[in-house]
């Protein structure tokens, strides 16, 4: 369905909230669009205060423009709703996969002849590979031990075609010939090719268009998902990403599931969100057929799925993969059997429409306002485990820690015991978003957390019960790292800048090629990125615009950028990275602003303990983000110290800001970090061994 004719098909007005949803942007940029003109309410609804609403037919025009406009902002910062072309995820497979180089191949032709291959053309491009991977599967290299060699095609001589090269030679496609006589295939894997055929209406015709398609020879591969590349590469991204799926590279497929203990008798496994069947695909070979399940909402990944399991499985029935394998949505909340296993990557950052947050938001624990995938699936996969079953899935890190996955961690908390949990990064190509493997164990109650097995980098087992709460699970450091990070965390006197201080995202333009440029001109302003901030230092600006909020995508206000004096630091960064304004410089999201408020606490002596090697400690071991938020920085300690103690701190910071030799620089900035370690009581032993761990 059009993406704009859901909106036309309603009769209600849309909330602000409703539209953004629609428009796949954040609500605060949504008001700041509201403030700002760019969008315009067609009602501000009934009583002085009302919400503002907005018509369908409105909703419908402003994502088409988002669409089509190459000019429009959130096309310029390339929203992966929006976002369609041909993507080749070489990780998904292998790298010594001799089928790289043939998909690789076929994507070069289509880039050429077919840039928005049909639906009809993606079902024959997979039929005919899994023809030629069903005839390898059933007979090795040959026809001549597959089901049916006495019944092999001839060549124009008259002459038995043995071998599957000699086979090739004489057909351009094997769809070709298995449309004109199916005997010389094996017939146990007919169903599964007619499922991808079965909605076509004309597959002669089609075949017959696209033989240099399907020409391109590919190699069967026992557990490899050539089927599933295939189809995650021709299918549009943005398809692909409104829909929050994401494929999985194979070797975190296969980290996933060497975690699982080997299966007993009667134990059954269930991927919820199975895709075109790679977790199942890599299951131990002690997991037979029938202990298997996968459902998925996508009716050509099901079909591929089942066409993968049948390549894999000797053993394989139709009737067993048609009911173990099922087109359903797992948050429907339909009956649903109790499993052992529960495996698998969720997706991530579904759009839900309107109507089914609310029925979403009635059905789970978790959902609150703004219902998130990964969260639904982990309460209603804990729902459907037996007790003692093990869940496993692949997960953004955010689940951990951040603020808006609180519903779900009180969740895990009162029915399962966390096993283990491994810290991956960035696995997924050209997605900025630090993942984990996070391994349940279902106890029906509140439990120890202890035991706790943890891959970051190094692996090691947290042994001493430690509080998590629904806050966050920090979970980064053993044992003796996290004893240091509750020294500092529990530094007297200390405060904190939570409630005590006024934060600002540098400037969203929408459009950076538009607005900012690299040199100065007249009437332009430098405006300051996070490259241009180092530790105390702001280097000369990269980049200049001019100051017209009305044109920008998101601002904060104005008298935030100009305030007399303000901290500075790096947005997307690993390390705390804060420097001093005073001269009302503007910024943009990657570079945002701190005004801190702590009665008796100067903004220079902040700005020494928020640039020490203490606080980057306590920042990387308790979130390893790659982001800095206000979150994390609302909760870094700050000792209270006298005015006569800050004037140390304060002298040189001030140094620091200015500018000097680098020799003099280092010598300063060490003496002032050993002197913000000494402020948490911290013994040389302990001083030393941040100094190590820190970035």
């Amino acid at each position: 369905m059009n993406p704009t004719s859901a909106l036309h098909n309603r009769s209600s007005f849309l909330t602000l909230e409703e539209l953004c949803g629609e428009l796949s942007i954040s609500t605060a940029t949504g008001r700041n669009w509201l403030r700002t003109g760019r969008l315009v309410p067609d009602s501000d609804g009934e009583g002085s205060g009302a919400a503002p609403l907005f018509s369908a037919a409105y909703a419908a025009a402003v994502k088409e423009r988002l669409v089509n406009d190459p000019q429009a902002p959130l096309k310029s910062r390339r929203n992966k709703r929006f976002i369609s072309g041909h993507h080749f995820y070489a990780s998904y497979l292998q790298a010594d996969s001799p089928n790289l180089e043939p998909v690789k191949r076929l994507l070069g032709i289509l880039r050429e002849s077919e840039p928005a291959p049909s639906e009809a053309l993606l079902r024959i491009l997979l039929a005919e590979c899994a023809l030629r991977l069903c005839v390898q599967a059933a007979g090795g290299t040959s026809f001549e031990n597959s089901e049916q060699a006495d019944v092999l095609p001839e060549t124009e001589t008259g002459a038995a075609v043995r071998t599957l090269a000699e086979f090739a030679d004489q057909a351009n496609s094997f769809l070709q010939f298995y449309m004109e006589d199916r005997a010389p295939f094996p017939p146990r894997y007919h169903f599964f090719i007619d499922e991808f055929l079965a909605p076509l209406s004309d597959v002669v015709g089609l075949v017959k268009k696209h033989t240099d398609l399907l020409s391109i020879a590919y190699t069967f591969v026992p557990g490899e998902d050539l089927l599933g590349l295939l189809y995650l590469s021709l299918k549009q991204m943005g398809d692909r990403k409104s829909s929050g799926a994401y494929y999985t590279p194979v070797q975190t497929v296969r980290q996933l599931l060497e975690e699982l203990p080997e299966p007993k008798t009667g134990d059954t496994l269930l991927d919820p969100c199975c895709g075109t069947g790679n977790f199942l695909l890599q299951l131990s070979p002690r997991w037979e057929l029938t202990q298997v399940y996968g459902l998925d909402t996508d009716a050509l990944s099901v079909a591929i799925t089942r066409m993968n399991l049948a390549l894999n499985y000797a053993e394989a029935e139709a009737g067993i993969l048609q009911s173990h394998i099922v087109q359903r949505d797992f948050l429907s909340k339909v009956d649903v059997s109790a499993f052992d296993y529960i495996v698998g990557n969720p997706p991530w950052g579904s759009a839900f429409s309107p109507q089914e947050q609310q029925r979403l938001c009635m059905e789970y624990t978790c959902a609150g306002k703004s219902p998130e995938a990964y969260d639904l699936f982990l309460e209603q996969g804990l729902a459907c485990l037996k007790e003692g079953g093990r869940l496993s899935f692949v997960l953004p890190e955010a689940v951990l820690t951040v603020n808006s996955h609180r519903r779900i961690r009180r969740l895990i908390l009162d029915c399962a015991a966390i096993d283990s949990v491994a810290f991956l990064g960035n696995v997924f190509g050209g997605v900025q978003c630090p993942s984990v493997i996070l391994q349940l164990v279902k106890t029906n109650k509140k439990t120890v957390q202890t035991e706790i097995r943890v891959t970051a980098g190094t692996s090691f087992v947290i042994r001493e019960p430690r509080p998590l709460g629904e806050e966050g699970f920090y979970l980064h450091s053993p044992d003796e790292e996290y004893q240091l990070l509750q020294k500092i965390a529990q530094a007297a006197p200390a405060q904190t800048l939570r409630g005590h201080a006024e934060f600002a995202l540098g400037i969203v333009t929408g459009n950076n090629r538009q607005f900012v440029r690299p040199h100065w001109e007249a009437g332009l302003e430098p405006v300051l990125r996070g490259t241009d901030l180092e530790p105390y230092r702001i280097g000369p600006p990269g980049a200049f615009l001019a100051f017209e909020p009305e044109r920008f995508q998101q601002t904060a206000k104005e008298a935030l950028y100009r305030a007399p004096e303000k901290l500075l630091y790096r947005f997307i960064s690993r390390k705390l990275v804060f420097a001093y304004d005073e001269r009302q410089r503007l910024s943009l999201n990657s570079c945002n602003v701190l005004i801190p408020h702590l009665e008796g606490l100067h903004i220079q002596y902040i700005l020494a303990v928020l640039n020490s090697r203490t606080a980057q400690f306590f920042f990387q071991n308790t979130w390893n983000s790659l982001k800095v938020l206000r979150f994390h920085l609302e909760q870094i300690p700050l000792p209270v110290i006298g005015k006569e103690r800050q004037a140390f701190f304060i002298e040189r910071a001030k140094a620091l800001s200015a500018g000097v030799e680098p020799a003099q620089w280092k010598r300063i900035y060490e003496e002032l970090d050993r002197a913000v370690a000494d402020l948490f009581l911290l013994t040389p032993e302990e001083y030393a061994r941040i100094v190590r761990a820190v970035l």
